[in-house]
């Protein structure tokens, strides 16, 4: 219903809702308009999946049901942590750059919603990117040592061919061919949705499959992760 921005208030008006969850960063300007169309919540940021999950939960009374999802999802963390510090033992902790390509740049991502799950799950920063705030944007391939680490996870837009030629640019670059996750065979290209656009429990446990899967591990609970449940209602069908 319209950009994230910019929603489509006729639409939102029309469903007539009960109560409205909405964000400061993205939607302060229209905060009067949703305002007056219901009772309306808004998180202070857009990475933060826990703190919008209680926010949610308490909006719309389901507090108990959020509670289930992060035990869930605290033991999904815990089992992830011993399995990885067994299969690696010395070599971890691991150091991660989360790699954005686009059309004519490439960002480097620390902080936000990967970088607060990397984080939580014992993942450490490059020493390189260890003073940044957000991240940093390289525009020239004569930065690529910036991006020395043990594991890379690559974020591309899909069906872009520009972005996909510029990833193949720096790939095909001798220094990218000389950083230790590519000799390692530790580049993996991650979905941008889970792991940046997200930013919710749903994402959050999607990124954590996708990490299972990496490592080529297998969760504790493989079989039993009815993924309807992060919308936080009861389902016949869990």
């Amino acid at each position: 219903m319209g950009l994230e921005t910019q929603p489509n208030l006729e639409k939102v008006a029309w469903l007539n809702p009960d109560a409205i969850i909405a964000s400061h960063f993205r939607h302060e300007r229209v905060a009067p308009l949703l305002s007056a169309m219901a009772t309306s919540v808004y998180a202070n940021t857009v990475y933060d999946f826990k703190t919008t999950l209680a926010l949610v939960a308490e909006a719309s009374e389901r507090e108990q049901q959020a509670q289930a999802l992060l035990q869930r999802w605290e033991t999904r963390v815990a089992d992830f942590r011993q399995q990885i510090a067994d299969q690696l033992g010395g070599q971890w902790p691991q150091k991660v750059a989360v790699v954005r390509f686009k059309s004519d740049h490439v960002r480097i991502y620390t902080s936000g919603f990967a970088g607060s799950i990397l984080d939580e799950l014992g993942f450490e920063q490059p020493e390189t990117l260890a003073s940044q705030d957000w991240g940093v944007k390289l525009a020239s391939t004569e930065n690529i040592p910036v991006l020395e680490a043990d594991v890379i996870f690559v974020l591309l837009e899909p069906d872009d061919p520009a972005i996909a030629a510029n990833y193949q640019h720096w790939a095909s670059h001798p220094l990218w061919q000389q950083l230790t996750a590519v000799q390692r065979g530790q580049v993996f290209e991650a979905d941008p949705v889970s792991w940046m656009m997200g930013g919710g429990i749903l994402a959050a446990n999607a990124m954590l499959d996708d990490l299972y899967r990496y490592d080529q591990l297998t969760p504790a609970t493989a079989g039993k992760q009815p993924h309807c449940a992060v919308c936080i209602q009861e389902r016949p069908s869990c």
